[in-house]
């Protein structure tokens, strides 16, 4: 999570990250520990949050809504460009996001609500790639995707995205965000062309 505005939820989220990137289960995290690491009182903490599942929430979603805020910074600047261009410098702006806060996504992804943090970022993944007219070289000619097409090209980028992240993290976040996406690079050799922004 990027924790720009210091505010009490994000010093009580920041709080959570520290206490488990120190091995506490996720489950055992006491509540008078996020109160005195937070430097919030005890009345302020449970006026935004009555349980640790609701923290967890808030960090999950800070994380997913400052992936968003990434995607689509770079996005609107695309259109109509190569769609390999466009994929690696997206990827290339994900991973040094990634790589910036690679404490908290480890401490979400081995947390129990892995699954919830799984699903919020290919979801913006995929919500960012559903936006866009993918266009397909067919025999020479250049053609729109179908709806169905565009949904499971966004599907697959953006689960793929999350598993690309995921493996990146298994292995400790060894690479640098520039290596991980000159293999991406390598990766994407697909006949899509281009797309641009759909209205």
């Amino acid at each position: 999570m990027t924790v720009h505005n210091r505010g009490a939820k994000a010093r009580i989220a920041s709080a959570l990250v520290d206490i488990l990137a120190e091995g506490c289960p996720d489950r055992d995290v006491p509540v008078k520990e996020l109160i005195r690491r937070s430097g919030v009182n005890r009345s302020t903490y449970y006026y935004h949050f009555h349980r640790v599942d609701e923290v967890f929430s808030f960090l999950i979603d800070s994380f997913a809504d400052e992936f968003e805020r990434v995607l689509t910074g770079f996005a609107g600047h695309y259109a109509g460009e190569e769609a390999s261009d466009v994929l690696l410098d997206g990827n290339l702006e994900v991973l040094r996001y990634v790589y910036d806060h690679h404490r908290e996504f480890l401490v979400l992804m081995g947390s129990q609500h892995r699954d919830y943090f799984r699903y919020r970022l290919a979801r913006v993944f995929r919500k960012t790639f559903e936006g866009y007219d993918w266009i397909a070289a067919e025999d020479g000619q250049d053609r729109a995707l179908t709806y169905t097409e565009r949904r499971f090209c966004a599907f697959f980028s953006g689960y793929g995205m999350y598993g690309l992240i995921e493996c990146w993290a298994k292995r400790s976040f060894e690479d640098t965000p520039e290596e991980v996406s000159a293999m991406v690079g390598k990766l994407i050799q697909s006949s899509l062309v281009s797309f641009g922004r759909t209205v």
